[in-house]
């Protein structure tokens, strides 16, 4: 099935905000070539950022569009998205 939800209806749902800081696992990279070589960039430090997001839980967008599984544990379903 499909749905299509305005930005208006998305925007109706309760909100939530999270800031993350993620860092780059190849900051370093190049003084980690040194002592052995790895694949990929040779970075040196700062990939870091911090962001702020913001909008409707996945679990409140899938109950909009009308899915309910009953084997579906809303709290599972925010744990797996929670850990992408």
């Amino acid at each position: 099935p499909s749905s299509r939800l305005s930005l208006a209806e998305l925007r109706r749902l309760p909100q939530l905000e999270l800031v993350a800081t993620m860092q780059c696992s190849g900051n370093r990279r190049g003084d980690m070539n040194k002592v052995q070589k790895s694949s990929g960039t040779s970075w040196g430090q700062g990939a870091i950022s911090t962001a702020r997001w913001s909008g409707p839980r996945l679990r409140d967008v899938v109950k909009m569009c009308g899915l309910q599984d009953p084997d579906l544990d809303p709290r599972l379903l925010e744990r797996k998205v929670r850990g992408i």
